[in-house]
């Protein structure tokens, strides 16, 4: 195991954005698994680290779901994504 954070690239087009504590111009995701995956489910508190660069998060911004949790899971808000990466402050269009 290393301290150093590692320098990463885009998951989607593989350009160099900088490391998880500094990106430019990207977004790090965090995941801890998910029970429906084949690929990764860790049970020893181990999380996946994904950078997406912004021009690709713009390409595929509809595929993108947002969501707003209270306090507890049950309590999330979901809306279209494309609203949250406008910067309102209370999503006008919820998710079916």
């Amino acid at each position: 195991m290393s301290e150093t954070a590692p320098e990463m690239a885009c998951l989607c087009c593989r350009k160099p954005v900088g490391t998880p504590r500094d990106v430019n111009r990207a977004v790090v995701f965090s995941a801890g698994g998910n029970y429906g995956s084949a690929a990764f489910d860790a049970f020893d508190g181990t999380h996946l680290l994904a950078i997406v660069c912004d021009d690709c998060l713009m390409d595929r911004v509809e595929l993108l779901v947002g969501f707003r949790s209270i306090r507890r899971p049950a309590e999330m808000h979901y809306f279209s994504a494309v609203v949250a990466m406008r910067g309102d402050s209370e999503p006008e269009e919820p998710v079916p």
